[in-house]
């Protein structure tokens, strides 16, 4: 039993039957979204960076995030990602972690038609045994200057900034 508090627990485990003995892995993780109230262009059938421009926290010891390049840097160890992210006037669509230095995919998530508004997901566990550095890129099929979904609080009024899309990331294991 490992216990957090109040709360005990036997055991969790995933698909894979992986047990997992820690509670709060929220105390290892990255969330970053985007904040935009304008557009950002994407071109048709390339590869692009998204412009995960706010960091709402980042509690993985040794990890960075480069605001200017949207890069984000994670030390050697074992990751769950939950990536989600909506364009606007995409049509179909793609949702890939890529790693800049090696020039290499590092996992593709789903593709997706959504018409006017593909909503994608990258949901993996990975294992790093150095440092990697990685984006989150989206190729679409159909240009489109609303690359980060609509992002706007004109017709819904919001006390905040609305946010778009999320990059969270967990630390599970450390190498």
């Amino acid at each position: 039993t490992v216990s957090n508090g109040s709360t005990a627990i036997d055991r969790i485990t995933d698909g894979q039957d992986n047990t997992y003995t820690a509670l709060g892995r929220h105390d290892r993780s990255f969330l970053g979204h985007v904040t935009l109230t304008s557009q950002y262009n994407f071109p048709s059938n390339t590869w692009e960076v998204l412009p995960y421009n706010t960091i709402e926290h980042n509690r993985i010891s040794g990890a960075s995030f480069d605001s200017s390049a949207y890069q984000l840097t994670l030390p050697a160890g074992t990751y769950f990602f939950d990536c989600y992210h909506k364009s606007h006037n995409s049509n179909d669509a793609n949702l890939r972690l890529y790693d800049p230095d090696s020039n290499s995919e590092v996992f593709q998530g789903m593709m997706a038609y959504g018409g006017s508004n593909p909503p994608l997901w990258l949901t993996t566990e990975l294992t790093f045994t150095e440092e990697r550095t990685l984006e989150l890129q989206m190729k679409v099929n159909s240009s489109t200057s609303w690359g980060a979904g609509v992002l706007r609080d004109s017709d819904i009024s919001t006390t905040n900034d609305p946010y778009g899309n999320a990059f969270y990331v967990e630390q599970i294991d450390t190498a």
